[in-house]
């Protein structure tokens, strides 16, 4: 396992919310909105904007589901790999990459209150632990 590979879910989940934001964008733009009272006459049809918008949403709803299949397919690989790790390193990973959260709400969700566990500490703890496990297994 590589840390450019446990980035790369990270970037897959951060991809997926960009595209559902855009298509909830996309389908509010369609959403009836009151006149505009200028007085100024209008050009003739010109502008479809509801055909040019929707094959924009169902392409997008295509490219999530696409994504997510690919997400599906990497956590796999990863879920296997996060288990044989050590508890605390599993409980890092399942947080920041399968539950895609950011490093301070990852060690929110594990400190108990001594304030030992910060942002730093629990990216340090994953990454020399990813250290040693490429010189273990430096074919994987």
């Amino acid at each position: 396992m590589t840390l450019e590979k446990l980035k790369q879910l990270h970037y897959l989940h951060h991809l997926i919310e960009m595209e559902r934001y855009k298509v909830e964008s996309l389908r509010d733009s369609l959403a009836p909105r009151s006149a505009s009272l200028t007085g100024m006459p209008k050009a003739p049809g010109a502008n479809d904007k509801i055909g040019n918008t929707v094959p924009e949403i169902v392409d997008t709803e295509e490219n999530i589901e696409a994504l997510l299949r690919q997400l599906e397919k990497e956590e796999a690989e990863i879920i296997e790999w996060i288990n044989a790790a050590p508890p605390d390193i599993q409980v890092i990973c399942r947080l920041r990459f399968l539950e895609n959260l950011s490093w301070d709400e990852v060690a929110d969700r594990i400190d108990d209150g001594t304030g030992k566990f910060t942002d730093h500490s629990e990216k340090g703890k994953l990454y020399r632990y990813l250290k040693r496990w490429q010189i273990e297994h430096p074919d994987e």
